[in-house]
């Protein structure tokens, strides 16, 4: 007489079956999903146009201005109006405990440095990180055309020491103008981008008063003490 399997052995190895397939199909949904953002930064010529050595995003980058009724999303290079990019972003991206990230953002067209921020972790809904360079609206010369403004998140391989660098503000052109993320990425050890954003915008009246309030330099108090700090993003 044969003998019947024992029916726990038997759920046991349903209730494997059913999560290796689970974990299976998630991870080809995982892999289609990354395979999808890696064209979207092809279309909007993140590799075509040199702008950084071509990568696998792992997930999308949330970007947003203002909140609510009038909340404006960055959409993959979506068109945005100017005066809409002037208060500084939120952003939020799924950050895995124990690790560190980098963003930036910058005017490609521009050439220009936006936004750096280190040492974010945790969950990013919260303020977490400190700004190096901060939050500088997208400022475009009349006749120049569309300028996109991107985000890059990257891996932070170990915590950046704020002491070193030169916290920059606002109205300052210092350090920002001819930006190259890959230079950047490099003095920096950046290897992998987690992910990034786009929003393309054009000139409007909000950028020629904006730009008369840029200064050379501007000083802080932040740097008050400081020997020698860091201004330069990619030298």
């Amino acid at each position: 007489m044969t003998q019947l399997p024992d029916r726990k052995v038997l759920e046991d190895e349903v209730r494997h079956s059913v999560k290796q397939m689970r974990e299976e199909g998630m991870k080809e949904i995982y892999q289609q999903r990354m395979l999808k953002l890696k064209a979207e930064a092809g279309r909007l010529g993140v590799f075509s146009d040199g702008i950084f050595p071509e990568f696998t995003p792992q997930q999308f980058v949330e970007v947003a201005w203002g909140t609510g009724d009038t909340e404006n999303v960055a959409l993959n290079g979506n068109k945005l109006p100017l005066d809409a990019l002037q208060p500084k972003p939120s952003y939020m991206f799924e950050a895995s405990d124990g690790i560190l990230y980098c963003l930036v953002a910058f005017d490609w067209e521009a050439k220009t440095l936006l936004w750096c921020r280190f040492n974010i972790e945790g969950d990013t809904k919260f303020s977490t990180g400190r700004d190096w360079f901060r939050w500088q609206p997208p400022h475009p010369e009349k006749g120049t055309g569309t300028h996109r403004v991107f985000f890059f998140v990257f891996h932070q391989k170990e915590p950046q020491d704020l002491a070193k660098l030169k916290i920059i503000s606002k109205f300052s052109r210092e350090g920002r103008s001819g930006f190259d993320p890959k230079k950047f990425a490099d003095k920096f050890n950046l290897k992998i981008v987690i992910g990034i954003n786009c929003a393309s915008t054009e000139h409007a009246e909000v950028a020629d008063k904006f730009r008369l309030s840029l200064k050379d330099t501007a000083d802080l108090q932040e740097n008050e003490g400081k020997d020698s700090p860091i201004a330069d993003p990619c030298s």
